[in-house]
């Protein structure tokens, strides 16, 4: 496919049309966490009222590094670009922010807009370097707006980014989704992963003690790993609001349990996760009576009696909408800043954008040849029952599983040679950064030595009119 059938390719994909204004959502899920899913499907139905006219798009993660170039080629100047709120900003999924590191860098003529985002870099070395990374590239865009979705992430971002910054509820509260249906029994959500702040013992005998007081009990979680992204998802995202208002009450301590439980006017009690997270956020949600806080579970069979009773669960999704339609509304109705880069700027962005593309495209490729493995993994456990089960087709089996080793082991040794190039990727970056702060070095002695020619200059002139 040469260059113009690409992007005649992503023109008609996307629906591209000259004079016509696009939207585009960046960064939507390619993973089967229905949290950032439902992010994605509330920002896309809050965009599609505001701008009726707009050509509203997404692009997926597992699409970016694919479909990127042609979608700047495309790009128009009144273009917005949306970046996909959440819970990633940070070094803690440095693929969601080396997407928008990129995008920041490339789109430098287009308003750029971060929806409602959890800030959290470590507080170790990795964490502050990759937050100095951030700080530069973020604050080279001169039209960008960033939302925290709570108090500590929005102080952190005003503290370090130069970006409007304003404080906003996660989008999806912005969703109305009450039932007038029966209610049943007890729904509980709770993490499995790096996450959480529960060991397995411990969630193991909070699921044992509800059940002793509420037999009628139902366990699930907000990740799904088991469907097309971009074909289900919206189905997934409604089938799995409707669980939680088919209970009668819900024990959590996934963030979107929470606003799950909110926005269908669920009782719901919420525990914390390992980086408070959900703590955080709950004190934006603590006037709505329904939902409680806490800390101590030694209390939880009376706070579950408790809650189970409660007949104030009411809920209205319209002021949360008002506030980021405000937002949207203050940000159309500024004029953009039509900023030229400066030196620094400029070799930042021909050196990271480069590394981060570079970085993203190994990572792709090594976590698809990681999904590759898998899938021959089980095709190899499918084969072999084949193989012991079924006596009358072994030869036949025995051809496929052969076939099967040889592709498990052409990909392994892909797998090897990207992991070094990743390597070699991330030793590249330090150099790169390196040579960044050299030039930021020399600009600032360069303004130095200008100041002090200019203070001379100025010297020079007095005493020449004082002596005439």
């Amino acid at each position: 496919m040469d260059k113009i059938q690409y992007l005649n390719y992503i023109k008609d994909k996307y629906k591209i049309q000259p004079m016509v204004r696009n939207i585009f959502i960046i960064g939507t899920p390619s993973h089967g966490n229905l949290g950032d899913h439902a992010i994605w499907y509330a920002t896309w139905k809050l965009l599609r009222e505001m701008y009726a006219t707009a050509n509203i798009v997404d692009i997926l993660i597992e699409d970016f590094f694919a479909e990127i170039d042609a979608i700047y080629e495309l790009t128009q100047d009144q273009d917005l670009i949306i970046l996909q709120g959440g819970g990633n900003l940070g070094n803690c999924y440095m693929d969601d922010e080396m997407i928008r590191r990129y995008v920041l860098l490339r789109f430098q003529k287009n308003q750029i807009i971060l929806f409602p985002q959890t800030v959290y870099f470590t507080d170790d070395k990795k964490g502050k370097e990759e937050l100095k990374k951030s700080i530069m590239i973020y604050n080279s865009h001169p039209n960008l707006t960033l939302m925290g979705r709570d108090h500590v992430s929005t102080c952190f971002l005003k503290e370090h980014f130069n970006a409007s910054i304003y404080e906003a509820f996660d989008v999806v509260l912005t969703m109305s989704a009450k039932s007038e249906q029966s209610r049943r029994g007890a729904l509980i959500c709770l993490r499995n992963d790096s996450e959480s702040s529960l060991p397995d013992p411990r969630r193991k005998e909070i699921i044992s003690r509800i059940e002793r007081i509420c037999p009628e009990l139902r366990i699930t979680d907000t990740m799904d790993e088991s469907f097309a992204w971009r074909e289900e998802r919206e189905e997934r995202v409604l089938k799995k609001i409707q669980e939680f208002q088919m209970a009668q009450i819900v024990i959590t301590d996934r963030l979107h349990g929470m606003i799950f439980s909110a926005i269908t006017g669920t009782p719901c009690i919420v525990l914390n996760n390992n980086n408070s997270k959900v703590k955080n956020y709950y004190e934006k949600l603590r006037n709505l009576k329904f939902i409680q806080f806490i800390d101590d579970t030694s209390s939880l069979e009376r706070d579950f009696k408790s809650l189970s009773k409660t007949k104030e669960n009411i809920f209205d999704s319209n002021s949360y909408k008002e506030q980021i339609k405000n937002i949207l509304k203050l940000i159309e109705g500024k004029k953009k800043t039509e900023q030229p880069m400066n030196t620094f700027v400029d070799i930042a962005m021909e050196t990271a954008s480069y590394d981060e593309k570079y970085w993203f495209e190994m990572r792709h490729w090594f976590k698809k040849t990681q999904k590759d493995f898998k899938q021959l993994e089980h095709w190899h456990t499918q084969l072999k029952n084949d193989y012991e089960n079924e006596q009358t087709s072994v030869d036949q089996a025995h051809d496929q599983l052969k076939i099967a080793y040889q592709k498990y082991a052409e990909l392994e040794m892909w797998h090897t040679r990207l992991k070094q190039d990743l390597q070699e990727a991330q030793s590249k970056q330090v150099e790169l950064y390196s040579i960044i702060q050299d030039y930021q070095k020399k600009y600032k002695e360069l303004e130095i030595w200008h100041n002090q020619l200019k203070l001379a200059y100025e010297d020079v002139k007095e005493k020449l009119e004082r002596r005439r």
